[in-house]
């Protein structure tokens, strides 16, 4: 609710890449029919945890904004650790349009504690579960495990397709962002609306900042 009043347009990741398009094909936000003044939001959530169903969903349902929840696949299907969301409530969930579900890999290892080939195989089964479980077609998106990744890891993910790479390292997209080391900006429990946007705003200042000093 904060956000819609603070003039931000809460997307899908579909969305997102369609902006992206635009701006990598004219090279300029304005050329995209894009402007400073536009706010676009997305919002994100990792693991795949019953809350996202039981909590969230309901809210995204209720505000009419949509969401993404990045989930580990394997713990679907085994129950591994914290309670997560069935395959069936991911299908409601993700059916319905308002909280749709991406991989953030098969089992969570880290790319770093393997090979770049091991971490690519991992999405690939991760990938072929989310296919024969949700039949619907999406953007192909991920999240690293622990926002871990490599030069090697993104050039291989790119090249099997990924279109949208997310990290956790604080920031905002901007037109040098990288589509292999999309920025997030971490919210913690207790936070507010107000905290939020403050932390955006300033990730935005800085930025733009080092943007125009990089020219």
């Amino acid at each position: 609710r904060y956000f819609k009043a603070e003039g931000y347009q809460i997307i899908t990741l579909e969305k997102l890449d369609t902006l992206l398009r635009k701006v990598e094909y004219n090279h300029s936000l304005e050329g995209a029919g894009l402007h400073l003044g536009q706010k676009y939001l997305c919002i994100t959530m990792d693991d795949g945890y019953y809350s996202n169903y039981e909590l969230a969903y309901p809210l995204f349902q209720k505000y009419r904004v949509p969401a993404s929840v990045f989930a580990i696949t394997d713990f679907i299907t085994e129950q591994q650790g914290l309670k997560k969301f069935t395959w069936e409530q991911a299908q409601e969930m993700d059916h319905s349009g308002w909280l749709k579900v991406y991989s953030h890999s098969a089992d969570h290892i880290p790319v770093e504690e393997g090979t770049e080939e091991q971490f690519l195989s991992c999405m690939q089964k991760s990938e072929e579960v989310l296919a024969d479980n949700l039949k619907e077609k999406r953007v192909k998106a991920m999240a690293y495990p622990n926002g871990q990744f490599t030069e090697k890891s993104q050039k291989l993910l790119e090249e099997d397709g990924y279109v949208l790479q997310f990290t956790i390292e604080n920031g905002v997209i901007t037109r040098k962002t990288s589509r292999n080391a999309i920025p997030r900006i971490t919210v913690e429990s207790g936070m507010d609306g107000r905290d939020v946007v403050r932390i955006i705003e300033l990730a935005a200042e800085n930025a733009f900042a080092a943007e125009r000093v990089g020219k």
